[in-house]
């Protein structure tokens, strides 16, 4: 569940603490276990949620390289524990497989250490990441009707981790724990005495139970929390789909026939995270980092990586035929792989029924329950329940099917009870929020009731729309190459809230995962990303200027202190590196190619706008009735008038004045069709995708010829 204010919070602590590290101590701490040898500090501490890296090198040649992995104490939730589990695993991994495990040269836990705090020193590993390596994105990885070379080499080096993961059986679900060795546990042992502790739970179960504790998990943090986000998703579609994503999971997902066994070993994060693997230049994979949360599940529970094609939680649902479809070139891999290393097919065999269906979506949602709404509501309901409809009007087709449903649902009283006490604890914590962040507005729980406010249709369901522009525009008289440009309007509210991602790359690779589930990628030619910078910021972050941006909205004076980060080369002129000037215009601003030799261009950004200070001039023109066709006639408001020639330096009769006042007005979507710069011209239509319960996405579609 979101808590923003507790997550501001250990934020915060997160930072004090790093920053109180003593650099001199740890680095006599590293010497102590290399014979006294002198070491410096090479590189910045790097952190996640839960650990705090930082990076010696010793005075040896070759320069030795160590890291120094410390649990953050504003974190601390079994450290000692997840300790244990770190070097069980690794040790067990490394006897048992020929994965690359980082070498660990000491440890300690709380009570023994020498600074203190648990630790672990381990071999740094020099690699990069699969984002590093702009995983799914440029011609090396993106080619739709067969994988390219990058993909197939990826597919062999997951093939053999995931293959050897497979083959690691164990008799009892669990944690890998060390042997205790004259009371104390030990990590000089034989892998053999390496056994399974029965973490996080107390209990040995077999796989009904743990599934059922996984739920019960899921349920009393939902219960628990003080946000459980009712002002996105709704109360009763938020019990709705808990209370049939949990039928669904023990009535019918569950396979019996393993509920003994077999059960393998699951590294806790390469599910979710990417982050964890590191790769060389020639995508040989050469460590596989952060053992602290792996466990031994049944057989069922290991599935396909959610990033496998590309994006994160939300893209597997909203593009699941193309999830699988990846996933189904995998297992052919793994097949290939499976027979070439003479082992048995179980792994590939087990995985084949993944190709028609997405199980990974299903333990995604075991293992973070933030995400059992989406996966019921996008895929489960849709299953077990109503067939999707392919009606466009979707609101016809949640009064149909969904809205019955919810009602009779929520008749029961208890259930009532229930999602009353939620919605006061909701309010009072969106007052507190407030309070914690001084925010002008309070956020709101979402009304229910009507089709608007339920689990809405995917962006999928623009299809049709685009389909029939398409067809529309391919008419006799030599149109050709023709480009369908994607615009998703009103998305700055979804970087606003202080859970939200507000870094920019972040926020690009959202933008990624939102437009492309809606396109037949056999038809993308290229990655075409625009982002729009703006001149707000989130409330979170000062307005100062600093080195690196660091949110999604920048101020006015960050845009202009980032000027040299945007463009290597030097700042085009207004009128310069103009793409479609006329169609991509928008509010007073401008739209360029980003320069060849840009740190966007090499980041496969191709385009970037730019606002100037015209915003709250032109804000004048957003509620004025555009519908007059010739806009060269149209009489112009007297305070729009003044604003587009104080912008413009020109008379405001002007057609091409009128039609900047036109598209700087949320009117503009109702614009049909117009001439561009002589030879291009552009179909602009709007279709509203609800793909966030109560807030509208609207997808601009310009048809450009």
């Amino acid at each position: 569940m979101r808590n923003a204010i507790l997550k501001d919070k250990a934020e915060k602590a997160r930072q004090r603490f790093i920053k109180s590290i003593d650099t001199e101590a740890i680095c006599r701490l590293a010497s102590s276990y290399h014979n006294g040898l002198s070491c410096k500090i090479f590189d910045t501490p790097k952190h996640g949620s839960f650990n705090v890296c930082v990076f010696v090198e010793f005075d040896t040649n070759p320069p030795e390289r160590w890291v120094v992995r410390i649990p953050l104490p504003t974190r601390a939730v079994w450290i000692d524990e997840r300790i244990e589990t770190q070097l069980a695993t690794m040790r067990y991994v490394t006897a048992k497989t020929t994965i690359p495990v980082p070498r660990i040269h000491a440890y300690s836990f709380t009570q023994d250490s020498p600074i203190d705090t648990a630790f672990i020193i381990m071999d740094y590993v020099q690699g990069q990441t699969l984002k590093d390596l702009g995983f799914k994105k440029g011609k090396k990885w993106r080619t739709y009707t067969r994988p390219t070379e990058a993909t197939n080499k990826l597919h062999s080096q997951l093939s053999d981790l995931y293959i050897q993961l497979r083959q690691l059986e164990f008799p009892e679900i669990g944690a890998l724990g060390l042997p205790v060795v004259d009371g104390k546990l030990s990590y000089d042992c034989s892998a053999d005495d390496i056994r399974v502790c029965h973490r996080p739970l107390s209990i040995e179960v077999a796989m009904q139970e743990l599934e059922d504790a996984l739920l019960w998990l899921a349920e009393n943090e939902f219960d628990k929390s003080p946000d459980p986000g009712l002002d996105k998703r709704g109360g009763r579609n938020s019990l709705y789909a808990r209370h049939h994503f949990r039928r669904y999971v023990l009535d019918t997902w569950l396979d019996s026939a393993v509920d003994k066994g077999p059960f393998v070993l699951m590294h806790g994060d390469i599910l979710m995270l990417m982050s964890n693997l590191l790769f060389d230049d020639d995508l040989n994979l050469v460590a596989v980092l952060d053992w602290e949360w792996s466990l031994v599940v049944p057989a069922q529970m290991l599935v396909p990586p959610v990033w496998l094609s590309g994006g994160g939680p939300e893209w597997v649902l909203i593009g699941t035929s193309i999830f699988c479809t990846e996933v189904g070139r995998f297992v052919g891999t793994i097949r290939d792989r499976e027979r070439a290393l003479q082992v048995p097919p179980r792994l590939s065999q087990e995985w084949a029924k993944m190709e028609r269906w997405c199980h990974t979506a299903v333990v995604m949602a075991l293992f973070s329950p933030d995400l059992t709404y989406d996966v019921y509501w996008d895929l489960i309901f849709y299953l077990t329940e109503e067939k999707k409809s392919d009606d466009a009007d979707f609101r016809k087709f949640y009064m149909k099917a969904i809205e019955p449903r919810l009602t009779a649902f929520m008749e029961a009283p208890e259930r009532k009870a229930f999602l009353a006490r939620k919605e006061e604890e909701q309010r009072r914590f969106f007052d507190d929020e407030k309070k914690y962040f001084n925010n002008l507005f309070t956020r709101q729980i979402a009304k229910e009731g009507k089709a608007g406010r339920a689990k809405q249709k995917s962006s999928g369901h623009a299809l049709p729309t685009i389909q029939r522009r398409l067809r529309g525009a391919e008419t006799p008289g030599g149109n050709q190459h023709l480009q369908l440009f994607m615009e998703a309007k009103g998305t700055k509210l979804l970087f606003k809230y202080p859970d939200a991602p507000s870094d920019l790359l972040a926020a690009m690779e959202n933008f990624d995962c939102k437009l492309h589930h809606v396109l037949d990628f056999s038809h993308i030619c290229s990655d075409r990303l625009c982002i729009d910078v703006g001149k707000e910021t989130c409330p979170l972050h000062d307005s100062v200027p600093s080195p690196e941006a660091q949110t999604y909205l920048w101020r006015r004076c960050c845009i202009r202190h980032h000027l040299d980060h945007l463009y290597d080369w030097g700042i085009p002129k207004t009128g310069q590196n103009f793409y479609y000037e006329s169609m991509l215009r928008d509010a007073g601003g401008m739209t360029t190619l980003t320069p060849p030799s840009s740190r966007l261009r090499r980041g496969g950004i191709l385009y970037g706008q730019m606002y100037s200070l015209t915003n709250e001039i032109i804000d004048a023109a957003r509620t004025f009735p555009f519908q007059n066709p010739d806009l060269r006639q149209l009489a112009l408001d007297p305070q729009l008038r003044n604003g587009v020639q104080s912008i413009c330096g020109k008379p405001a009769s002007g057609k091409n004045i009128t039609d900047r006042a036109y598209l700087a007005s949320k009117r503009r979507c109702h614009y049909g069709s117009y001439e561009g710069d002589g030879c291009s011209r552009f179909f602009r239509v709007a279709s509203k995708v609800q793909h966030y319960p109560g807030r509208p996405v609207t997808m601009m579609m310009m048809l450009v010829w």
